[in-house]
C-alpha cells in the first residue's frame, strides 16, 4: 500500500472507534466508480473490517449487482426508484438475478429521492414483493432539486416533516431506514430529533456511514469524514495520473512513428 493507502486505513480506524463509523459506500452511479479502484477500496476497508455498500446504476443494473457480489458487498441500494412499477422491477431483479444463498447476506436499499417518490410511497409499499426490500434512504440534495429547492433548505422544517412521515410509513412495513444528501455539522438537530423518534438506523455522508446516535461524539465525525473523502480522491488522482502519464508518453511515440511513415 501507498502511503495515502496507509494514511486512509488510520483515518478509518479513528471513524470507526471513535464516531460511529459501520460501513463505507461507494457508487456505480453518481461516481462512475471502475472495478480497479473498487478492489483497492475493499482492500482499504477490509483492513479495519468496514463493510462497503454500493449504489448501482438503476433497478435493472445486472451488470453492476454482479459486480457487488465480486467485491462482497454489504447492500445494494438502487437509485431514483419512483414508482410501485420501479420498485417491482427491483423486486423481480433480486428474485431472479441473485442466488438465494447470495442474496442472504446483503441487505437491499432504494433511495426515495423525489417528490414524485414521496407521493407514490404508500402505493410503493404495497407491492406484493416489497419483502425483497430491507430498506429505504431519502437523498435529500435530489429530493430538493425534484421541489425546485436548492440544498440549503434540506435541514429546514419542511424538509424534516418530508423525512419523518416517510420514515414513519417504511418503519411500519420493517425497513430500515437511511439519512443521506448534504449531512454535515448543520444536520446535528435534524438527526437527533430523527434518532429520539426512533426512526432512522444510520445516516451517510458521500462516503462514510454512521450508526444513527453517532451524533453524540459530535463535529469531529463531520470532519473525520471529509478528511477519509478527501484521501481516497488524492488516491484516485494518483493512480489515474500515472496511468495518464504513460498513456501520453506512449501517444508521443506512436505520433511521432506515423509523421515519419507519412513523410
Amino acid at each position: 500500500m501507498n502511503v495515502l493507502e496507509k494514511e486512509m486505513i488510520g483515518v478509518l480506524r479513528s471513524l470507526r472507534d471513535d464516531c460511529g463509523c459501520i460501513q463505507i459506500k461507494a457508487e456505480f452511479e453518481a461516481e462512475g466508480a471502475r472495478m480497479s479502484e473498487l478492489m483497492r477500496l475493499k482492500d482499504i476497508t477490509s483492513a479495519v473490517g468496514l463493510p462497503i455498500i454500493m449504489k448501482i446504476g438503476g433497478v435493472e443494473s445486472v451488470t453492476d449487482v454482479y459486480n457487488c457480489l465480486q467485491i462482497g458487498v454489504a447492500s445494494i441500494i438502487a437509485p431514483m426508484v419512483e414508482t410501485p412499477y420501479a420498485l417491482t422491477k427491483y423486486a423481480n431483479m433480486i428474485e431472479t438475478m441473485i442466488a438465494p444463498d447470495n442474496a442472504a447476506d446483503i441487505e437491499f436499499y432504494f433511495n426515495m429521492e423525489t417528490i414524485t417518490c414521496y407521493q407514490n410511497l404508500d402505493a410503493m409499499l404495497e407491492i406484493s414483493k416489497i419483502g425483497n426490500i430491507q430498506g429505504v434512504t431519502v437523498g435529500r440534495v435530489d429530493l430538493a432539486g425534484s421541489m425546485g429547492c436548492g440544498r440549503s433548505e434540506v435541514d429546514s422544517e419542511r424538509f424534516f416533516e418530508i423525512c419523518r412521515n416517510t420514515f414513519v410509513k417504511t418503519r411500519a412495513k420493517g425497513l430500515k431506514n437511511t439519512l443521506g444528501g448534504a449531512i454535515s455539522a448543520r444536520s446535528g438537530e435534524f438527526l437527533r430529533r430523527l434518532t429520539q423518534m426512533g426512526l432512522i438506523d444510520k445516516f451517510e455522508t458521500r462516503k462514510v456511514v454512521f450508526r444513527a446516535d453517532a451524533t453524540g461524539f459530535g463535529d469531529k465525525i463531520f470532519r473525520r469524514a471529509l478528511e477519509f473523502e478527501l484521501l481516497w480522491l488524492k488516491s484516485k488522482r494518483r493512480y489515474y495520473s500515472g496511468i495518464r502519464k504513460e498513456d501520453e508518453s506512449r501517444i508521443a511515440m506512436l505520433e511521432k512513428r506515423f509523421q515519419d511513415m507519412q513523410e
